[in-house]
Formats: structure tokens, sequence, C-alpha cells
């Protein structure tokens, strides 16, 4: 069905479609903006890379392979389960941790071409790796959002705490209106920043 003239399509509404009266844990929230985040951190890395001119590489094609799906289709996903309250955000930030996690041991990607001790780096990936893990599957916030978004029973040594828990996620109203107004703007920002690259890169190149 199309549009009608002047319709606005959100990247974001600030309403859920699972599950409307239980909000993610704070540090799920900052993950899902640090997923956006990327997503935008992505399209302009690679359009600057696009136009860095003569005489430029560019990307590779391992490169741009390696960029679009962990820092862009990856936190896509990860941001839409997470603003949907889906289940699926556990198993995708997962997903996306262990793949990082073997790139920068590998000497893949940003992470794993920085300067650091090979050694130091093989001990602090993983080691981040396993505290994600921890925090997505032992964090009582996390196993109690996860039980109630799956219309499960919350585990027995954690039920006295599920209201106090429920209660300290959710998010201010006044808070709730700023993200709403951060959300319809976003869009714009983003395609403005997106012309001024392209007005960048077409007097680069003139």
């Amino acid at each position: 069905m199309p549009f009608p003239p002047g319709t606005k399509i959100k990247l974001w509404t600030g309403g859920h479609t699972n599950r409307p009266g239980v909000d993610p844990p704070w540090l799920l929230k900052i993950v899902a903006v640090f997923a956006f985040l990327s997503v935008i951190g992505a399209l302009i890395y690679v359009v600057l890379e696009t136009i860095r001119g003569p005489g430029s590489t560019g990307l590779s094609a391992e490169m741009a392979i390696y960029v679009v799906s962990l820092h862009f289709i990856v936190p896509i996903t990860v941001f839409y389960s997470v603003t949907t309250i889906s289940c699926a955000s556990r198993f995708l930030i997962l997903t996306y941790v262990i793949t990082l996690c073997v790139s920068t041991i590998a000497n893949k990607g940003f992470l794993g071409g920085l300067e650091i001790d090979t050694s130091i780096r093989n001990i602090v990936a993983p080691a981040a790796l396993v505290s994600v893990v921890g925090w997505l599957f032992l964090s009582p916030k996390m196993r109690v959002y996860y039980a109630l978004i799956a219309g499960r029973d919350v585990p027995e040594d954690l039920e006295s705490r599920t209201a106090t828990i429920v209660e300290a996620s959710k998010l201010n109203p006044r808070v709730r209106a700023a993200l709403d107004w951060f959300a319809n703007h976003l869009e714009t920002t983003v395609l403005l920043g997106l012309m001024i690259l392209a007005l960048y890169a077409f007097i680069s190149t003139a």
C-alpha cells in the first residue's frame, strides 16, 4: 500500500511490537544506541574511503564485506531487535561479539589493526567475550527481562526482585519524550550528513 504524500517513515517510533509493558534494561538500551551509531559510522567510513580520490587504494573487497556485515548489517538487526523487545537480541549481540572477538584475534578490522601487543590482545578479546556472555545469560536483570518477553516463568531465585527490576528499567516520561524527539530528527541528521559527504565528494573530484 503506497504511503500518502508527506508521510514520514520513522526509524523508531518509541513503541514496541512485543511486550509493551516491559522495557529493556538500561545497559541493553545503551547497546542499541551504540549499534545504531555503528550503522551511521559504517556508512560514513565507506563513503569517505570511496571518495579519497585518485591514487587511493580504497577498500578491498574483503574489508568492504567485513565493514558492511559486522558494522552495518548486524548492528541494524541488534538495534531493531532491542527496540522491538525481541528475544533475538540476546543471540544477535552474542553473534556480534563472537565475530568481533575472532576477527580481532585474527588481526582483522579496526580493533585487529590497532598497534597492541598480540599477547595482550589475545587475552583482552576473549575476556571481553566472556564478560558479555556472563551479562547476557547470568545477569539478574537480563534473566528477568528475557524470561518476561519470552512469556516464560521468572527464575525462582529472582521472583522476589522481578517488580523492582522491571520498575528500574522503565523510562522517565521526560527521558522518553527526549528519545522520541531524537528519533524524529535522527533521519534528517543522517540525510544531511550524507548530503554533505556527497557534496564533498563532488568538490574533491571536480
